[in-house]
C-alpha cells in the first residue's frame, strides 16, 4: 500500500486510499465551517467501456481541495459540489469494481448552469485500471448507449457524515444477487404479487406529480401491481428523504 499525504493523489490508488483521501477533504470542510447544508440530490453515475470520454476539465480533484488565504465563496461551493459527486463515484467504484485501482487522479469538469449561471454544475471523470471510466455528474448526461455498461445513480442525504458509509455501501451491494439482472430488472419488473415483488424491493409510494422527479433514483415501475417500487442494491433511507423533501417544496 502507498504511503500518501494527506491532500495527495497518486496513480494507482486503491479503493480504500481513495476513500480515506476524501474522508480527510470533507473533515477540512468541517473544521473550516464551509461544509454547507443541502437538500437532498441525485449523482447520477455511469460506468463506461471502450471510450476515452472528453469533457472541458476544470482541475484535478486533489487541487480542488488546496485551501489559500485567497479562497473565496465561489471555490467553496465548488468544493461542496466535488464531494457530492465523489461520493457517486466512489460509491460505483465500491459496489461493482472495489478489488480495481484507480489508474489516473479524477478529474473535475464544470457544466454551465443555464438556471444559475453564477453557480456552474459539477462532473467528475474517474478512470479504473480495468479501463471502465465512472462518470459522475449533478446532471444527466448523453452517452453513447452501447457504451454505457451500467448507471448506477445515487441519493445523498442532507447529513454528509452519511455520505461515504461503506458499512451501508455493503449493504446495498449485498442485495444485488445479480449485476445483470439488476440492471436489466426483468424478473423484478413482472412480479405478479406482493410476495414476490418483496423478494427483490420495497414498494413506494410516489405522488402522480413526482414521478418524473424521482424516476432517475432508481426506482421502477411494475405494470401488473401497478406500483412504483425500489429494488434491492439502492438505498431506500436517502430515496424516501428525497421524495420527502420534493413532497414539501410541492406543499410550499
Amino acid at each position: 500500500m502507498q504511503t500518501i499525504g494527506k491532500k495527495d493523489w497518486v496513480d494507482n490508488l486503491t479503493f480504500k486510499e481513495a476513500h480515506d483521501l476524501v474522508i480527510s477533504w470533507i473533515i477540512k470542510l468541517r473544521q473550516k465551517n464551509v461544509l454547507s447544508k443541502t437538500d437532498p440530490k441525485i449523482i447520477y453515475n455511469y460506468v463506461l467501456e471502450g471510450i476515452n470520454p472528453y469533457f472541458p476539465f476544470y482541475s484535478n480533484i486533489s487541487q480542488v481541495f488546496k485551501f489559500s488565504q485567497k479562497d473565496n465563496q465561489n471555490i467553496n461551493i465548488i468544493r461542496n459540489k466535488v464531494l457530492h459527486v465523489i461520493a457517486g463515484s466512489l460509491k460505483s467504484h465500491f459496489v461493482f469494481f472495489e478489488k480495481q485501482e484507480i489508474t489516473y487522479e479524477p478529474q473535475v469538469f464544470i457544466i454551465p448552469n443555464v438556471n444559475n449561471m453564477s453557480e456552474p454544475l459539477v462532473g467528475i471523470c474517474y478512470q479504473l485500471k480495468n479501463n471502465k471510466y465512472i462518470i459522475s455528474s449533478e446532471v444527466p448526461l448523453n452517452f453513447d448507449d452501447s457504451k454505457v455498461l451500467n448507471q448506477y445513480n445515487v441519493v445523498l442525504g442532507v447529513d454528509s457524515f452519511k455520505w461515504f458509509h461503506l458499512k451501508l455501501w455493503s449493504k446495498n451491494r449485498d442485495e444485488i444477487e445479480s449485476f445483470d439482472s439488476f440492471f436489466k430488472k426483468e424478473k423484478i419488473s413482472h412480479a405478479k404479487n406482493l410476495e414476490e415483488l418483496n423478494k427483490v424491493g420495497t414498494v413506494i409510494n410516489v405522488p402522480v406529480d413526482l414521478k418524473d422527479l424521482i424516476k432517475p433514483t432508481g426506482i421502477s415501475w411494475n405494470p401488473i401491481l401497478k406500483t412504483w417500487y425500489v429494488p434491492k442494491g439502492y438505498d431506500m433511507s436517502t430515496i424516501n428523504e428525497l421524495l420527502e423533501s420534493l413532497i414539501q417544496k410541492v406543499k410550499h
